[in-house]
C-alpha cells in the first residue's frame, strides 16, 4: 500500500471546503485535489484513463470522509474486470492514507 502525505502538508492548490445554508438544511462540499491526485499518479505510474478514475475515487473518498464526525478509517473499494482490476482508497481523520491501486495491469 502506498501512503500519501497528510492533506495539511499538500500544495496550496488542494482544498476541501464545506458550508451550510437555509438554517442548516442545505450542506455543500467541494474539493480540489490536483496535488494529491498528481502525487498518487506519480507514485503508481498510472495511464491517463486509470489516473482519471484514481483521482475521482480519491476525491470522492475524501469528500465522504469529511462528512463523518467520528471514525477510525473509511475504506472505499472499487473492483473491476478491466485493466485496473480495482482501486482502494482509505481516509483517516487526518487523511493519512487516501489511496492505492489494486493491480499492476492498470499502468498500461
Amino acid at each position: 500500500m502506498t501512503y500519501l502525505p497528510d492533506l495539511s502538508k499538500l500544495e496550496a492548490m488542494d482544498k476541501l471546503i464545506h458550508g451550510t445554508a437555509a438554517e442548516g438544511t442545505i450542506r455543500v462540499m467541494a474539493a480540489v485535489t490536483t496535488g494529491i491526485t498528481a502525487e498518487a499518479i506519480r507514485r503508481h505510474k498510472t495511464s491517463p484513463t486509470v489516473s482519471a478514475a484514481f483521482g475521482r475515487v480519491l476525491t470522492g473518498t475524501l469528500l465522504l470522509a469529511a462528512t463523518f464526525k467520528e471514525f477510525d478509517r473509511l475504506t472505499v473499494k472499487i473492483e473491476s474486470s478491466g485493466p485496473v482490476e480495482g482501486i482502494v482508497a482509505e481516509a483517516t481523520p487526518v487523511c493519512e492514507k487516501p489511496g492505492r491501486r489494486s493491480a499492476t495491469k492498470g499502468r498500461r
